[in-house]
């Protein structure tokens, strides 16, 4: 009997590894990180600044998984912020599961 197998049921991405955060000029943060190397395939990674004045996680980027790279860090370039500010910074693997565990935070200033 030729009949289709059972869908295989999608896991949530592993945490992402080894993220920094560096200021590259005033203003301007550029974040780093490895994919994880277990759980589900990752399609897209939400960057997440810390907004200290109301005390939520906020999504500033959302940056596509860079399959054709496997081994390359992946990266994120941050733009206008307020230089001198004290800013926090973690990444949100996805896929079609959902999001999977948040990365360690990280705190840069700008």
């Amino acid at each position: 009997m030729g009949g289709r197998s059972a869908p295989r049921k999608i896991e949530l991405p592993g945490p992402i590894e080894q993220f920094q955060a560096i200021r590259t000029e005033p203003g301007t943060i550029q974040l780093t990180w490895q994919r994880s190397r277990k759980g589900g395939r990752v399609v897209a990674y939400k960057v997440q600044e810390l907004n200290r004045t109301l005390g939520v996680w906020q999504t500033v980027e959302t940056a596509l998984n860079n399959t054709a790279q496997p081994l390359r860090n992946q990266e994120v370039v941050l733009y206008y912020r307020q230089s001198g500010e004290a800013l926090a910074y973690r990444i949100v693997p996805c896929n079609q599961a959902g999001e999977g565990t948040p990365s360690n935070t990280v705190e840069v200033l700008a």
